[in-house]
């Protein structure tokens, strides 16, 4: 029912399967028009020797095709990345190169792997301006040696990297990292070697540049040290120069009070008021003189045992006259017993005589409470708890804003201008305080709801 054999009506058809390994591939379609009976068995086997033979050309072509396509694909990814890649035979000839290569290498590849010098002018026809493409040590006009370069160490059957290779063209002068490794046939032998060529002058500028940055910053770490060696040199010899007639002031000035009757008050009041001036002036040089230490790393602490009470015994007799004249309340609620804590006494001492100064200077009316106690206290920034002894000092008074109490701790921080100016410090008080207590293990916290609602400075201490 065909129509073209409706058509031509030939005297003889054969149709022959083109088959390879079981796939049909084809069909070979032969007719006679002349006479019937036309292929006989023994043309039709040779024909089914040709259809076996066809089938496999065909296969193969299309293989073949395939590979082609594929291999043009590869060369594609090759050319496109931004490194060169150069393959050798195992004789050491160019096999392939990519475009990022020879724009490396120059635009006449080595031909050879004994030679990495490529004459432009080899070709009158292109431009030699280039001149010869060279390769030498980084940072030396010497030569590579060839058995060191690229491709060399991969042919004998070895992967390497090489850093110090730069590429001369003319002028231009290009750093180059190279990486290369055989490629082996089924049967063990080096059949190739691939060499991997990045221009990395970007890296080594940017190197440069850290090398130059890093330099200025060590210059000016060692100008901001000599800066601070210098300030605080200079803290340390006021201070001293400060000290000698300050003695000698307040020693002078006890002799002649000493010398007064009662009545001569008006002489004596005036002369208690340049004794405090002088002792006050005393306790900021000291205040100065600790800072500097306490940064130079050269205070030192003596732990011991110690009774906190005795302790605040001291601190409180201290400051009784200071708190009767403010006619401030002043309760104690103490620990039960004697309570040991391991700490420096005189520091703690000078640490506890802060915080009540302070707590009687921005306190107007009211009272401060004075608190021990033991309690757990969380070490450091993990989750386990440990016993200390905590003193708390509560206070009535001014209270902190919230938003101003990171600042507390910050050395020469004043938190109000008009507070300064009114109560005096140089805020130096807390600063020193924290690092007294970071000195004998401890630490200490200062709590406050806002304005006008008081103060609550804890110190924990570690048991003795």
């Amino acid at each position: 029912q065909d129509d073209y054999i409706q058509q031509y009506q030939p005297k003889s058809i054969l149709c022959c399967p083109l088959l390879n390994q079981g796939q049909l591939s084809g069909i070979i379609y032969l007719e006679n028009n002349l006479t019937t009976n036309a292929f006989t068995p023994d043309r039709l086997e040779v024909i089914k020797l040709l259809s076996s033979q066809a089938a496999i050309s065909i296969e193969n072509a299309k293989l073949y095709s395939e590979l082609r396509e594929r291999e043009s694909q590869l060369t594609q990814f090759l050319e496109a990345i931004p490194v060169g890649v150069v393959v050798l035979d195992a004789n050491g000839q160019t096999y392939y190169s990519n475009y990022q290569a020879k724009q490396l290498l120059g635009k006449y590849l080595l031909t050879s792997a004994s030679s990495l010098s490529i004459d432009t002018a080899a070709d009158s026809s292109e431009d030699s301006s280039l001149g010869k493409t060279q390769i030498y040590v980084a940072g030396t006009n010497q030569p590579y040696p060839l058995e060191k370069l690229s491709g060399v160490q991969a042919l004998k059957g070895e992967s390497a990297t090489i850093n110090d290779l730069e590429i001369h063209q003319g002028d231009q002068v290009i750093p180059v990292q190279s990486w290369e490794t055989p490629i082996f046939d089924e049967k063990g032998n080096i059949a190739y070697a691939i060499v991997i060529l990045a221009d990395i002058t970007e890296r080594k500028q940017a190197e440069a540049e850290r090398i130059v940055f890093m330099g200025e910053l060590e210059t000016k770490n060692i100008a901001l040290q000599e800066m601070n060696r210098i300030k605080d040199e200079f803290f340390k010899n006021t201070s001293h120069e400060l000290r000698t007639p300050l003695n000698g002031i307040i020693g002078s000035i006890r002799l002649i009070l000493d010398e007064f009757c009662d009545d001569r008050d008006e002489e004596v009041e005036l002369l208690q008021q340049a004794d405090q001036s002088a002792i006050r002036l005393l306790e900021i040089i000291d205040q100065i003189l600790n800072v500097v230490k306490l940064r130079e790393g050269k205070f030192s602490v003596e732990i011991q045992p110690m009774d906190l009470h005795t302790c605040l015994a001291e601190v409180i007799d201290a400051q009784r006259a200071s708190i009767q004249q403010k006619n401030l309340q002043l309760h104690r609620k103490y620990y039960p017993e004697p309570l040991l804590v391991l700490a420096d006494f005189s520091s703690l001492k000078q640490v506890l005589l802060n915080i009540m100064e302070n707590a009687i200077k921005f306190t107007n009316s009211g009272s401060i409470t004075v608190t021990t106690k033991i309690q757990s206290v969380t070490e450091g920034e993990g989750t386990e708890e440990i016993q200390m002894a905590v003193v708390e000092i509560q206070d009535t008074g001014i209270g902190i804003e919230p938003s101003q109490q990171h600042k507390l701790f910050q050395p020469f921080m004043m938190l109000d201008a008009s507070t300064t100016r009114s109560q005096g410090g140089l805020g130096l008080g807390l600063a020193i305080t924290r690092k007294f207590i970071e000195l004998m293990d401890g630490n200490i916290t200062i709590e406050s709801a806002g304005k006008n609602q008081g103060t609550t400075v804890a110190i924990a201490l570690p048991l003795g």
